[in-house]
């Protein structure tokens, strides 16, 4: 059984969009490699970490998934203090000063080979599991945004902070795994949060409904609290791994075909997304350090250069996510399509499969055949209908 495998059975009692638990799986790798793992070189050097952004309406199931690999990430604890995981945790709240002072205060070392020369390695890194991202925004939005820009590339940082004094940070990195609604991203709008450089760095996810509706979290079964000790000893062994990546070379052409076709590159080319569009080279090289590692034994991963087949993957993907990006935006969107993806996925359960034609038929005066085409795609990405042919089926 592969960690994914692993990673929705140890999840299947979560009602949480699924969309949300396997971003939150990738997530765990990619926190879990810290800062010891990476591509390129100088100025274009690119780490395994993210910055994932849940946007849905209260009660959809952030929290579950935010929790499920925070959970798994506090599993492995500092043999130096046991009271606290050696994945370092930043505060659940509070000022970005606070973060400043956190990463300054958990550097660390280790070694890697380069070549046959073995080298030492400092670094500082954290990770954040948030029920709401709007906490580290308060009164000094603009400088909290320029310091997690720095972070998410990994560059030192340097600040004289009001409270506590001088801080520089060499080599340090920062993972947020956070939720929001639609109301709040209005909120991260209007205080220039979002629209700068610091949204186009955010893999934001939506989802409008929860993968199945129950009234209570039952308790794990035993398979399912087997499935977590078998996760939390791969992250154990990621926790100790250190080295720069390749990609192989049919990886490299891929992505450079990838990047040159626009059609290929951009899947949404929503207003809001034109900075993220412009700048998303990044994302694809993070989310496929993420998937190479997932699986596998880590030290032998780390001497085996990324895939084509990796890197597609991790395209696909992210341009799933991106597909409905817009919609944490847009709140008239949000609401008009919704509604039509909820009863179009009510009918079919009730009524049984349609054919295209069908559902055509039967919606042409609520949207247009374009927007019933996306709303279509986003229940078959959200696992809420497949299809099979020109036929649609509730699942």
């Amino acid at each position: 059984m592969s960690n994914l495998d692993l990673w929705k059975l140890y999840t299947k009692r979560l009602h949480a969009p699924r969309q949300f638990l396997d971003a939150a799986f990738y997530y765990t790798i990619g926190a879990a490699l810290e800062r010891r793992v990476w591509l390129g070189a100088g100025g274009g050097t690119v780490y395994p970490n993210q910055y994932i952004l849940f946007c849905a309406d209260a009660g959809v199931g952030k929290g579950l998934a935010t929790g499920a690999a925070e959970h798994v990430l506090d599993s492995l604890v500092d043999p130096k203090n046991p009271t606290r995981p050696f994945i370092t945790k930043g505060p659940d709240s509070g000022s970005y000063e606070a973060l400043i002072h956190r990463l300054a205060d958990s550097t660390r070392s280790t070694r890697y080979m380069n070549g046959t020369v073995v080298m030492p390695y400092m670094y500082a890194s954290l990770r954040l599991e948030l029920d709401e991202l709007m906490s580290f925004f308060h009164v000094e939005a603009n400088n909290a945004v320029k310091f997690f820009c720095s972070m998410w590339s990994g560059v030192d940082f340097d600040r004289d902070t009001l409270s506590r004094g001088h801080k520089p940070l060499s080599h340090p990195l920062l993972n947020f795994l956070a939720g929001t609604t639609p109301q709040d991203m209005k909120k991260l709008q209007r205080c220039d949060i979002m629209g700068t450089g610091f949204d186009r760095r955010i893999i934001i996810i939506y989802a409008d409904k929860n993968e199945f509706e129950q009234f209570l979290v039952r308790d794990f079964l035993p398979e399912e609290l087997e499935a977590g000790l078998k996760l939390c000893n791969h992250v154990e062994r990621l926790s100790k791994v250190c080295g720069k990546l390749t990609f192989s070379s049919e990886a490299k052409i891929l992505g450079e075909q990838t990047w040159m076709n626009l059609a290929k590159r951009n899947v949404n080319n929503h207003k809001s997304l034109q900075s993220y569009n412009a700048n998303k080279s990044p994302q694809w090289q993070k989310y496929a350090i993420a998937m190479h590692f997932a699986e596998g034994d880590p030290e032998e991963r780390l001497r085996t250069p990324i895939a084509a087949s990796t890197l597609e993957q991790a395209i696909t993907k992210l341009q799933s996510y991106e597909l409905f990006r817009h919609f944490a935006y847009d709140q008239t969107d949000i609401n008009e399509l919704a509604i039509v993806a909820r009863e179009l996925n009510k009918w079919l359960s009730r009524d049984g499969s349609k054919t295209q034609a069908e559902i055509a038929k039967a919606y042409y005066g609520a949207v247009t055949l374009k927007q019933l085409d996306e709303v279509l795609q986003y229940l078959i990405l959200s696992r809420g209908i497949s299809q099979n042919g020109e036929t649609f089926t509730a699942i």
